[in-house]
């Protein structure tokens, strides 16, 4: 599954990158900002999304045009509001703390969604 992972924080795009790899999926690119992510989702065309909400830049939300359908994985802190229309565009929302093993049944679920589109 290609992959973009998208967090303001060094550490956590990272950590998620590297938890993704290790999975055996193929995180193409690893960015910070909204406008770094339009581009990596245009150059790379996406399968998934793993954002990290919210953004300094924006919302993750809005990631949703320039994803062009690829569902987005939205991970947000277990007591971050999240309004009905921004909870619209994800495909799934992961809160924190999460373990390995979630993210991996996460994105498992999004790589069937994913099969059953391009078939």
């Amino acid at each position: 599954m290609r992959i973009v992972v998208v967090a303001d924080a060094r550490g956590e795009r990272d950590v998620l990158a590297f938890k993704l790899t290790a999975a055996g999926h193929n995180v193409v690119a690893a960015v910070a900002t909204r406008k770094q992510a339009d581009r990596a989702l245009l150059t790379h065309s996406p399968q998934i999304v793993v954002v990290v909400t919210p953004l300094r830049d924006g919302r993750g939300a809005d990631l949703a045009e320039p994803a062009g359908g690829a569902p987005i994985i939205a991970i947000a802190d277990r007591d971050a509001p999240i309004g009905t229309e921004e909870a619209d565009e994800y495909a799934y929302v992961l809160r924190q703390p999460f373990t390995t093993d979630e993210l991996e049944r996460v994105v498992r679920s999004m790589r069937l969604f994913v099969s059953a589109e391009e078939g």
